[in-house]
Parts: structure tokens; sequence; C-alpha cells
């Protein structure tokens, strides 16, 4: 049964630290809100310092508050020719500075395909420089989560299995967000079954509407007031024996900024508040289960 020690929080919201008071105060806050991982993204730390020695700084400050980074975020377009350079520098030096600091899982994405660029086109720039990136992903250890999302090249489980097809390896592997496959009308659950153990991250985020417009065509709404069947979402990772985390990532940006006043701290607490009823769903259905099979088992 999945357990909530593998809960965490998309901390994005709180935007770059401008000192380590502020990393310490976001830590702090979560743990006491009740999630274990924090997943951050590259750009929240300093860019004229190491981000392997403030990565290390980071999980010390976490440790003392029972709470620890599962994962860095880097998000680069790596489709568009003028930036594919720069953003392979960026993702490459980020591999070997989150492996240096511990972490082993690095999410990223695959852009979405420039004006006048052929789809075929895109698929070559796509499949050359993940091999590059794939090298160094190996030699560090590091786990490549490649995450579908809406508009990208790969955004959802058929579109990112060819990825996976056609670079077979250990470290090449998934970040599976159900929002963008609700999207594009694919069956969740069973998806989560036929990528088994090429998981290694999972975001809670829920959605509603299909593919076309933010806003207007789709959005994704607080935990549990979209489309997403959790329990059964739940109930399909439990089967595939996932032991990574469980990290609820906040995008409902007009409640944020109308109802929230940008507030981080009170999307936090929303959030795991929503989590945590969604699990009770989640843990009763489990032990029905259970008492049906012990059941079975005395008759």
């Amino acid at each position: 049964m999945l357990e909530k020690r593998q809960i965490g929080f998309n901390a994005y919201l709180w935007g770059r630290f401008k000192s380590e008071r502020e990393i310490e105060n976001c830590l702090e806050t979560l743990a006491n809100l009740g999630y274990s991982l924090i997943e951050l993204k590259d750009i929240q730390f300093d860019p004229e310092k190491r981000l392997s020695e403030q990565l290390k700084k980071t999980r010390r400050i976490g440790s003392q508050y029972g709470i620890d980074i599962s994962n860095i975020v880097i998000l680069r377009d790596i489709l568009h020719p003028e930036k594919n350079e720069d953003s392979l520098r960026d993702i490459i030096y980020c591999v070997e500075e989150i492996s240096e600091a511990g972490i082993n899982v690095l999410n990223l994405v695959t852009s979405g395909i420039p004006e006048n660029m052929t789809e075929g086109k895109a698929w070559c720039i796509l499949l050359e420089s993940f091999e590059r990136i794939l090298k160094v992903a190996e030699e560090n250890k590091v786990y490549l989560a490649v995450e579908a999302v809406v508009g990208h090249i790969c955004h959802d489980y058929y579109t990112t299995r060819e990825l996976i097809r056609s670079l077979p390896s250990e470290y090449l592997c998934i970040t599976f967000d159900p929002s963008h496959y609700l999207i594009y009308r694919n069956d969740i659950s069973w998806s989560i079954i036929q990528w088994g153990n090429k998981i290694k991250h999972v975001h809670l985020k829920d959605a509603v509407g299909k593919f076309g417009k933010w806003g207007l065509d789709f959005i994704f709404p607080i935990l549990g007031e979209g489309a997403i069947d959790w329990i059964s979402i739940l109930d399909a990772l439990d089967k595939i024996s996932y032991k990574g985390t469980l990290s609820i990532e906040f995008e409902s940006f007009n409640y944020y900024k109308n109802y929230l006043q940008e507030d981080p701290i009170k999307a936090a607490r929303l959030s795991i508040e929503a989590l945590n009823t969604l699990w009770k769903l989640y843990a009763d259905k489990k032990m029905s289960e259970q008492e049906v099979r012990d059941k079975s088992i005395t008759v």
C-alpha cells in the first residue's frame, strides 16, 4: 500500500530563494503541513553559485525538519534550433550537479514543436538531444524522468512511449502526471500499469477539459475538483508497487491569484487537506478489500 511519507509538494510557487532563511522557512512550513518531500526547480537557486552546494545545504536544512528533496525540475526548450545547445548545456550541468548532491531524479520535458518545423525534424532533434543527455545521466546514475505535457511533442502515453522505445535505457524514465493524460483521453490507470517501474516520479494534479486553449478548453483545478479518478490512480500505483514520490503540483492559477492572494503556503495547505480526504477514501477501499480477502480465507 502507498504510504503518506511518499507525499511531496512542488514548491515552484515560492519562486527564487534569496537567502538560506527563505529556504528554511519553506522547508519548515511544508514539513509542518505534513509533507515529507519537496520538489524544486533549478532556477530557484542562485545561478552564480554551484547548484550542487546549494542543494546539499538545502538537504541539510531539511533534515532538521524531516523533509528531503525528491527531485529537481528543469524546463528548457530543446527543440528550438537557436536554443538547443544552451538548453543541452544547462540540462547536462544539472544532471551532474544533482548527482553530486545525492539526488537521482531529474524531471524534464520535451518542448513544443517550433513553428515551421516538421514533426519528423522535431523528432530527429529530440532523439539526438536525449542521446547526449542520456549518456551523462547514465554516467552519473541520474534518472531522466520525462513528463508528458499538453502541447509538447511528448504529450501523452503514446508519444512518450515512442521516446522511451527509441532510446532504451534504465535511466530514461517517466514523471507520470495524470492531468495531461486526461486532456488527451488516455486510459490513465492502464497507462500506469503499462509504464510499471518506468515511473520514477508522480505529480498529483487534477484536470478537466480537452486539448485546446488553457483556461477555455481545459484547466488544472484544485485536487479532487477535476475529472480524474484518484482512487483508481492510487490503486494502480499500488499495483505496480510504486515507491517514489507523490508530488502535489498546484496549477489552479486563477484561484491562486484571485482567492489565495498568491500565497504558496495557502496553496500547500489547501492541497494537503484535499489529498488527506482522497487518501482516506483510498485507505478505506484497501481496508475493505483486505477484509474481503481475510473473510474468504477464513471461510
